[in-house]
């Protein structure tokens, strides 16, 4: 793929010779990373201790992508289940490069308290620093 600027160019195809396209071409923003995936299972399994209390912890998983023009140093990784707690960890020390991914896990595990249906929401957010927006 032809690059300018070190940006990938994309093809643009018209299927008739006779069409008009007007198009502005701009450089991405300096910051801007975006979730790519989250990786945990539709079903999970309880187990429960002698206690009646559950034991098993499940990793949270996702990849994010760099759609900015600046490598991305640091970042929080955050996450909340059915709009609770935000449980958030900062990584430090990354070299995301542009329109590259990165596959984290976050450090804290999730235990359900119960049986039943859970949201999920995991966000990026103080990408090198920017605070929770950039």
């Amino acid at each position: 793929m032809p690059n300018i600027a070190t940006f990938p160019l994309l093809n643009f195809n018209a299927s008739d010779g006779s069409e008009t396209f007007t198009f502005t071409v701009t450089p991405p923003p300096a910051i801007d990373g975006s979730m790519q995936e989250i990786e945990l299972p539709t079903y999970i399994e309880l187990l429960t201790t002698l206690g009646g209390g559950f034991s098993i912890g499940h990793e949270v998983e996702g990849k994010m992508k760099n759609l900015g023009s600046s490598t991305i140093t640091s970042m929080d990784i955050n996450y909340s289940i059915n709009g609770g707690t935000t449980n958030t960890h900062n990584l430090s020390g990354l070299n995301i490069t542009p329109f590259t991914t990165f596959n984290f896990i976050h450090p804290t595990s999730w235990t359900p308290s119960t049986t039943g249906a859970y949201i999920l929401d995991v966000w990026i957010s103080n990408i090198n620093g920017q605070g929770g927006d950039a």
